[in-house]
């Protein structure tokens, strides 16, 4: 496939993995859940897991889910994945303002990992992705995405745990 920028013809990068492929070996496999993703410039998107490994909660969604995020990928800099998944089991925790009110909430399972490019040719572009270890995936959630000042944990850590 060729594009035509600024009046010159190029050739469309095709995307190789290095190692596994994040989407279809990581991904597609954590599901049900719902997975947000943090790019270079506050660029961001977020979708649900199907159990059987389909992104977004309507037909014909993933395949558009698919390319937004292989154009966050292949941008350069690097892209924060973090999947949020359910357990069968619950916990009591207090509920927002009402302090002395417990309610019953499923535990969440919080994994995150880190994708760059790690190589660029002229046609194509060689992407790879690490796991971000538990404490330090504990660690960004105790800060204010908008402001970035430190804030401490503000979920109960009872009914999340990070893997």
């Amino acid at each position: 496939m060729t594009r035509r920028m600024g009046g010159k013809p190029t050739v469309a990068k095709s995307m190789t993995w290095v190692g596994e492929d994040f989407i279809r070996d990581v991904l597609r496999r954590l599901g049900p859940g719902i997975c947000t993703t943090t790019g270079a410039g506050d660029r961001s998107v977020g979708f649900d897991i199907s159990g059987d490994g389909r992104f977004g909660t309507a037909p014909g969604q993933d395949p558009l889910i698919c390319a937004r995020l292989y154009g966050m990928f292949m941008t350069g800099g690097s892209t924060a994945v973090v999947v949020r998944t359910f357990t069968g089991e619950t916990v009591s925790v207090r509920h927002g303002t009402e302090k002395n009110r417990l309610i019953r909430v499923p535990v969440k399972e919080l994994r995150g990992y880190r994708v760059w490019v790690a190589e660029e040719k002229t046609d194509r572009v060689f992407l790879d992705f690490a796991k971000i270890p538990p404490d330090v995936l504990r660690e960004c959630y105790s800060y204010d995405a908008r402001t970035g000042e430190y804030t401490g944990l503000v979920e109960d850590e009872r009914d999340h745990r990070f893997l």
